[in-house]
């Protein structure tokens, strides 16, 4: 087909005739069309030469454009200098036109088409012919001319689109040196200074994120800072200025895991999210960028709620987005790494799944040479090797290998994310080889993750994630080839990683161990060095400034740490240094909590300032980290900004709390300031008699004690107990209870059974009782040489403190009950306590006659079995305490958690009759069921109460604890004796109703039977009225007087 057109047309034919044309070149490619469009817009053009009308104007402009379009077809320079010639007959058309402007406004009319062009393609040649023409322009205008800041602003704008797609420095320099020259020239009144600040914080930003300079980001910050400040409440611009600067503390952040950085990134984006409109056209970037900076947030401290809140605004930003648009597979990507971060903590198998499919569509849409294709082909890849994990399919796995290498073959070597890509592909090819076991993938490996760590300074934080991998692969060759050099690089590899000044805790936790059983395999000296750095990360990894119920995950790991390091330090007979990790890996949350609540009366008067200020810091943290409550708003989205805002508000606090710590610890005579204490400061805790620590672990078991008058610890090895045989012992006591129908404390709670059943019940506990005496009690007893029959009625007291499996386990009632003088009760009093430091924490102080008791009962509480007992067991007791003690006593209706919790607050002693229960999925929700609601844990140790004296918890599971985490000794009893109660007595299991008031009847007839109180004789009180009732209902009713124990001073 060869279309012609008539060389004399009319102006209308002649549009229609070149309209035609263009669309057919647009249809269908074909670069005839437009050629003959050109012919006959040139050929008109010149016949009209010396016309100044608007008609040959734009005859011309159309024609200059028509050159821009066919440049990329043709490649022929000399289409530049035909579509420059006619903006220079447009200029020179117009009237009092100045030769010398010429030249530098057709350049930059000619720049204005290529950067148009260039918008809607990313063609990188037309960006370059614009910056080409830009430059040339701005070379020869003259100084001073009105159109410099438009080309400055021009030539910044498509130099910065062209770093952005190909990540050259020379595009990123130049934007910045425009945008520098352009803000010469605002005043500070002026409100497009706002812009160019933005503009110039972007260049820098942008040049941060591909060479990792920090200075640039600090610049990046500085700039943003400014045109927040200087932009009006009602500016059209302050919500992408704002998320911006969010954006500027993310990256300042993953630098450097400072939680304020990440907590202003939020604060910054939420302020946008919450002025920006929702036809905003830049709402879905401003969502978007909130859900990634919640995401960072997740990936240090691993909030649910934050990564939750990543999926929710990053899904918004995907809805909200038009398919076309270039941002769209930013949010894909960041939507499927947020899903692929909640799988990995939570394992929810759907989430994977979404993971992969959002990861698959960033891919697709984003065109080839973008810079982010290589890292979202990696991030694809990630999530492949994440389901096969789960699922295992070989098919995912080879993909993820396939995207992992098309990412690294993809991504300049300079690149900042370089290492990273290595280290995630030597992952995914450590995975294959577990597979197939083939030497090279392991070798393949090693020398991805090498590379990946010889590419990493020092400083940089994810260094300790390298090196952590690249240990892990080293041991795994080990495991198969038994290469020595590889198990020697697998412990270097671990040290390094767990010395590393920053990085992801717990990795650097986790790599610490592996350092420390490394090297007791090899039995090196350098494995207490290992342990002893893992203990120094606890503070990091447990970090205050997170919620208690937070705290609680976080610390699984460190009690079967601290469990382990005192096995290794016995064994190299370092028993100090055992004791003293036991102290500092065990109940670190109740630790932390005593902490805020410790008097600093010898701060204050040497630092007054210091030491009052710290003082208050302490009271505001404890006070907002045991709250987790949720805060009561009018809406769903106030509720969410102000979680935000105690989120934050937690964060800082604790972060101030430390700074004080720190700055005390500068002081003469406080350098060891609220540090771990030192067995000299611990063995004063002894004061009433032994302590025995006992330690149990899969490489041995032992007791340490701490005995008045004795400065050195007495060891006394247990070889005859073992991790195995007290797994046992607690499953076959956690049997019989069930089949004792023990489970809450009430009136009917046995089932019937045959007097063979109750025989074979006796026999199991018998046994169990028999095995503790034999494998714990007894030598302990026999090495403090309190085996001997008592010459007066004032038994000893001993207080147990227990790990493991062990602290479920009723050693107090260990014994050969068929023997006489045979078990502990005939030779000691028996008391517990979660730590040593619980005991020294609490002053030795006698209640007056004016003290207070609170009896709290619920009879009848909604929704639970009736306990007719609790009214007959208040009774009792306030017949026992009436003529002692002041009394309040609260029931029924009147006791909701509110004034059960004031009363415990306006009384020195308390006793409580009612329903209790352990939260095994959240410990710090573990509460007493009130008229009204559940009086927790959280509520209780979020009071900072003094000197209180006897909480008697005559209620059921109050000493349970929970299984998944046995070191930290979370239940009602422990949390009391946190909240600032020195003795408690409680219960291991549920009590029989009609036991408990026989019971609590004796312990406070002995404990007043001078009329004056002393919660300190609560053991020895307990001790005889469990013997009370052991006799009156025969011994062989284990599950009825073997509950009751008594735990602090």
């Amino acid at each position: 087909m060869n279309p012609a057109a008539g060389e004399d047309c009319t102006t209308e034919a002649l549009k229609l005739s070149v309209g035609v044309l263009k669309t057919k070149f647009e249809d269908t490619g074909e670069i005839a069309y437009l050629d003959l469009a050109i012919t006959t817009m040139a050929k008109a053009a010149d016949s009209k030469l010396n016309n100044t009308s608007d008609i040959s104007i734009t005859l011309l402009w159309e024609l200059g454009s028509a050159f821009i379009d066919r440049i990329p077809r043709r490649e022929d320079t000399k289409d530049i200098d035909l579509a420059l010639e006619c903006h220079a007959r447009i200029i020179s058309a117009q009237p009092d036109t100045p030769a010398s402007i010429l030249i530098p406004v057709g350049l930059a009319l000619v720049g204005s088409g290529f950067m148009d062009r260039s918008l809607s393609n990313e063609n990188p040649l037309h960006m370059d012919l614009a910056i080409e023409c830009f430059s040339g322009s701005l070379l020869a205008i003259q100084e001073g001319d009105p159109n410099v800041p438009i080309l400055l602003h021009n030539l910044s704008f498509i130099c910065m689109r062209q770093f952005q797609l190909l990540g050259l420095q020379k595009d990123v320099d130049m934007a910045i040196h425009c945008i520098d020259r352009l803000i010469s020239d605002y005043s500070e009144t002026d409100e497009k200074l706002s812009v160019r600040l933005n503009d110039l914080a972007t260049g820098y930003s942008g040049r941060y994120e591909r060479f990792g300079r920090e200075e640039d980001m600090k610049k990046a910050i500085d700039y943003r800072s400014r045109a927040v400040e200087i932009s009006p409440e009602n500016s059209r611009y302050l919500p992408q200025y704002l998320s911006n600067l969010g954006f500027s503390y993310g990256e300042l952040f993953q630098r450097h895991g400072r939680v304020a950085d990440i907590d202003k990134a939020i604060e910054y984006r939420s302020r946008s999210a919450l002025i920006s409109h929702n036809n905003n056209p830049d709402r879905p970037d401003i969502l978007g960028n909130l859900g990634i900076s919640y995401s960072l947030r997740f990936q240090h401290l691993g909030q649910k709620s934050d990564i939750d809140d990543s999926i929710k605004y990053l899904t918004q930003a995907v809805t909200q987005t038009h398919t076309r648009h270039q941002h769209l597979p930013t949010w894909l990507n960041g939507l499927g790494s947020s899903y692929m971060l909640r799988f990995e903590r939570f394992g929810q198998v759907t989430d994977i799944d979404k993971a992969v499919e959002n990861h698959v569509q960033a891919v697709e849409l984003t065109p080839a040479g973008h810079p982010s294709l290589p890292s979202r082909c990696g991030n694809l890849g990630i999530s492949h090797r994440m389901r096969f994990e789960l699922v295992g399919q070989l098919a995912d796995l080879e993909k993820s290998i396939e995207c992992q290498e098309r990412a690294l073959l993809l991504m300049p070597q300079t690149h900042r994310d370089f290492p990273s890509q290595l280290s995630s592909l030597g992952g995914s090819y450590m995975r294959l080889f577990e597979h197939s076991n083939r030497v090279a993938d392991i070798e393949k490996s090693i020398e991805l993750q090498a590379r990946a760590v010889s590419m990493t300074p020092n400083n940089h934080p994810q260094l300790a994630f390298w090196l952590n991998n690249l240990a892990l692969s080293q041991h795994a060759r080990y495991k198969i080839q038994g290469d020595p050099d590889s198990f020697l690089a697998s412990l270097q590899y671990n040290r390094q990683c767990a010395q590393c000044t920053t990085g992801h805790t717990p990795t650097r936790f986790r790599a610490a161990l592996h350092w420390a059983k490394l090297s007791s395999f090899l039995k090196l000296p350098e494995a207490l060095q290992g342990y002893q750095t893992a203990f120094g990360l606890i503070p990091q990894l447990v970090w205050l400034g997170t919620a208690l119920s937070r705290r609680y995950e976080d610390v699984q790991e460190v009690g079967s740490m601290a469990v382990e390091a005192a096995a290794a330090a016995i064994s190299a007979g370092e028993h100090e240094m055992a004791l003293e990790w036991l102290e500092q890996g065990r109940s670190v949350v109740w630790t932390q909590t005593l902490q805020l609540r410790t008097p600093l009366d010898t701060l204050c008067v040497a630092h007054p300032v210091l030491g009052h200020e710290l003082q208050q810091a302490a009271k505001d943290l404890h006070g907002i980290t045991s709250d987790i409550s949720p805060i009561k708003t009018t809406s769903a989205h106030d509720a969410g900004i102000s979680m935000e805002e105690v989120t934050q508000k937690t964060h800082k606090l604790a972060e101030r709390y430390q700074e004080l710590v720190q700055d005390a610890r500068q002081l003469p005579g406080f350098e060891d300031f609220f540090s771990p204490k030192r067995i000299s400061q611990l063995i004063p805790a002894a004061r009433d008699g032994p302590i025995v620590v006992i330690n149990l672990h899969s490489s041995r078991c032992d007791a340490l004690a701490l005995v008045p008058g004795l400065h050195n610890i007495l060891h006394v090895p247990l070889p005859t107990l073992s991790v195995e045989r007290a797994d046992k012992a607690y499953k076959q006591m956690n049997l019989e209870l069930q089949l004792l129908g023990i489970r809450n404390r009430g009136e009917h709670r046995r089932p019937v059974q045959s007097r063979q059943d109750d025989d074979n019940n006796d026999n199991a506990f018998t046994l169990l009782l028999g095995e503790l005496w034999a494998d714990v009690a007894q030598p302990v007893l026999r090495e403090l040489g309190l085996l001997q029959p008592p010459t007066t009625n004032e038994l000893p007291h001993v207080t147990w403190c227990t790990t493991g499996v062990m602290s479920f386990l009723p050693l107090h009632a260990a014994g050969l009950y068929e023997r006489p003088l045979s078990k502990v009760s005939d030779f000691v009093v028996s008391s517990y306590t979660p730590t040593l430091g619980a005991l020294l924490s609490k002053e030795v102080q006698q209640q007056t006659a004016h003290s207070r008791i609170l009896l709290a009962g619920q009879e009848a509480t909604p929704g639970l079995s009736y306990l007719p007992g609790t009214k007959q067991e208040l009774d009792l007791v306030t017949g026992q305490v009436q003529n002692v003690f002041a009394c309040t006593r609260i029931e029924g209706e009147h006791a909701t958690t509110e004034a059960v919790l004031e009363a415990m607050a306006q009384n020195d002693w308390m006793h409580m009759a009612c329903h209790a229960h352990q939260c095994v999925q959240d410990p710090s929700q573990s509460g007493f069921f009130l008229q009204n609601g559940t009086l927790t844990l959280a509520d209780i140790t979020q009071r900072a109460f003094t000197n209180k004296g006897l909480a008697f918890l005559s209620a059921c599971q109050t000493a349970t604890g929970d299984p998944s985490i046995p070191e930290e000794s979370v239940h009602l009893a422990s949390g009391l004796l946190t909240a600032g109660y020195s003795s408690i007595i409680a219960t291991m299991w549920s009590v029989n109703d009609s036991d408990a008031p026989l019971v609590a009847d004796k312990v406070y007839q002995d404990l007043l039977k001078d009329g004056t109180p002393d919660h300190l004789a609560a053991a020895r009180a307990l001790h005889l009225a469990v013997a009370r009732l052991r006799a009156s209902i025969g011994y062989k009713n284990f599950g009825r007087w073997v509950p009751f124990i008594h735990i602090g001073s």
